[in-house]
């Protein structure tokens, strides 16, 4: 794997990607805006930064703040930071009434510096498109269209890598130059365009750019009629796959000279046409109504956002797609990823959405059987509820034939990890971080993998760096207490687990993990407490067995322990997968301990251990 892009300067090393620095090789505490700032002086290379850009960057537009002590106490916080002096400075120099600029000579490693990608390893990001509309749904409609391009683009050929849109919607507001998101997210090549509404047609134009020199390789504008959105999404990722793989076999004389064709109009055959994986929402003999799209697009929004009242209002989202188009491949799959979130995390009965989400997952690959969004789905139900472990790993490798899809290399790594496979694990979610560098789930799950393999220390760094990218995801603070538990860092593992339970509303599943941490620091009455709080919560809405069962073993009632494991057995919680890991150490001497893990057919690696 590519090493990441490092700029340096003095005795300072920027990492962008991770948004890291170090002095002399140790790590040093920065807080985001500081660090923001920082990575806007870089990007201009010792040129002159405006008061007004700083402010449009890091706060945005019309924002309501006192500009001028904003950028002072940024500003002051980085000098802090880099010890360096106002009025003798090394680094950071103001240039009166205007703004400020980087003075240290600056040096690049890493990604920048590294050998030529071969033809396999070439990559690509796409920029979420811009949408100019005040239409909140067509935002909804623009967004899912970068999707629906990068997943388009991921399946046609396996020498193109393209990076996920988690990595690539934090430049939604367009304020990083080409050059510098190609160093971040180090590819060579860009796509950015737009999106315009206009009485009931759409009209996208998108450009081709090569980073590192920001030369415009290609451009196109396509108009259709919003019905048509699907056959033009393919057209698109045909025509860009297309034309990276002309620049790849071209004289690089000729990669820089700007080249614009026109739209050959909706019955002529593209240029450069190319055999398209199948999709089937582009299928000419199942169009997708806009409506269908719009609503799948929406339910997408939706259940990004990651907690229960966003996959419930993206459950509804995907509902109306199906039923505006009941062969919408992707509206199923949508379904499918709805309901197995709401079984992995205990918001709902496993018999009550796991059979539903095997529904959903078998009805997508029936309308698509290459789609790897579908595959996906249908091996996590085999993994999570069906105890298949051979017939989920099947799965798993349909999906990753699609190269750039994360979403199944990370379940996959999961998935390995469970089945006592840490190395194989850790290279699978390694190659995830590579197809998508800023998703903090996927950061997060780096470190829980490390942490699975009992590779504390790194497992630690790692999701460190993770809360750096974003301090309030919850999974990332449960990680890290379980990491800590592990340490025997118990007052450090509370204050995470805490954090966990503040950031997620008390879900269940981090209230359990507090109760854990809790009761091994001896805090053994508000670790009752904790399981106080779950059965009250029994009482008005589902509560995983599982949840008790880390708790009742913390505190070392392991005839209780047994009691809601032997429940999660029978209930197939997925979570009951679990057991392996270091958090259950205490209870591997008992009998009973690898009788269950025997009947669920899971390897326990360190059984010899206890």
């Amino acid at each position: 794997m590519p090493s990441a892009l490092r700029i340096s300067f003095g005795a300072f090393e920027v990492e962008p990607a991770n948004f890291q620095l170090r002095r002399s090789g140790r790590a040093v505490r920065i807080e985001r805006i500081p660090m923001e700032l920082l990575l806007i002086l870089i990007e201009k290379e010792g040129k002159l930064v405006n008061r007004s850009e700083i402010v449009e960057r890091i706060w945005g537009k019309d924002v309501y703040l006192d500009a001028d002590s904003a950028v002072n106490t940024a500003v002051r916080k980085l000098r802090t930071v880099l010890r360096d002096n106002a009025t003798r400075p090394k680094y950071i120099e103001t240039v009166p009434a205007k703004g400020y600029r980087l003075i240290a000579p600056l040096r690049t490693s890493g990604a920048r510096a590294a050998e030529p990608m071969r033809d396999s390893q070439t990559r690509l990001a796409v920029l979420p498109l811009q949408s100019f509309s005040d239409d909140r749904k067509h935002a909804y409609f623009t967004d899912g269209t970068t999707e629906e391009i990068i997943a388009q683009l991921g399946c046609l050929h396996p020498e193109i890598g393209v990076i996920a849109r988690t990595s690539v919607m934090r430049y939604k507001d367009g304020a990083r130059s080409v050059r510098q998101i190609g160093r971040e997210l180090n590819v060579q090549y860009v796509l950015e365009g737009s999106m315009r509404y206009e009485s009931g047609r759409v009209r996208v134009t998108v450009q081709l750019i090569e980073a590192a020199t920001e030369s415009h390789l290609w451009a196109e504008s396509y108009e259709r009629p919003l019905d048509q959105i699907l056959d033009l999404q393919r057209r698109v990722a045909q025509q860009i796959s297309a034309r990276i793989r002309s620049e790849l076999s071209s004289n690089p004389a000729q990669n820089r000279r700007r080249r614009r064709v026109s739209d050959p109009g909706e019955g002529a055959a593209a240029p450069f046409a190319l055999k398209l994986a199948p999709r089937a929402i582009a299928a000419p003999s199942a169009p997708a109504r806009a409506a269908a799209y719009e609503a799948y697009a929406t339910g997408r929004f939706f259940w990004n956002k990651k907690t229960a009242e966003g996959v419930d209002k993206s459950l509804e989202c995907f509902r109306e797609a199906v039923r505006l188009d009941d062969r919408f491949a992707l509206g199923y799959a949508g379904l499918a990823d709805a309901y197995i979130f709401l079984g992995i995390l205990g918001f709902r009965p496993p018999a009550e959405v796991y059979p539903k989400a095997e529904e959903a997952a078998l009805a997508a690959l029936a309308v698509d059987p290459s789609l790897a969004e579908a595959h996906t789905s249908l091996a996590d139900v085999r993994k999570g509820y069906h105890w298949d472990w051979s017939g989920a790993e099947a799965d798993y490798r349909r999906a990753i034939r699609n190269p750039s899809y994360a979403v199944a290399r990370h379940w996959y790594a999961e998935h390995l990890s469970a089945m006592g496979r840490p190395e194989e694990a850790i290279r699978e979610i390694e190659t995830a971080r590579q197809l998508d560098p800023l998703s903090v789930s996927i950061n997060a799950f780096v470190g829980y993998i490390y942490y699975r393999a009992r590779r504390y220390d790194t497992a630690e760094r790692t999701l460190k760096r993770t809360i750096e990218l974003n301090p309030d995801m919850p999974i990332t603070r449960w990680f890290l207490g379980l990491v800590y538990v592990q340490q025997a860092e118990m007052e450090h593992a509370v204050r995470e687990f805490a954090a966990a339970v503040q950031l997620s509303g008390s879900a269940p599943v981090h209230l359990a993990a507090l109760g854990f941490g809790l009761s091994r620091s001896g805090k053994l009455a508000e670790a009752q407490n904790v399981l106080k709080r779950l059965d009250e919560t029994r009482a008005t809405r589902y509560v995983s067995p599982f949840d008790f069962a880390v708790v009742h073993t913390g505190v070392g009632d392991n005839d209780a322990a047994f009691d809601w494991l032997e429940r999660s057995y029978r209930e197939r919680v997925m979570r009951i997968r679990e057991l392996p890991e270091p958090l259950f150490d205490r209870l591997r001497p008992d009998p009973r301990f690898g009788d269950l893990v025997s009947r669920i057919g899971l390897p326990d690696r360190h059984a010899a251990q206890a």
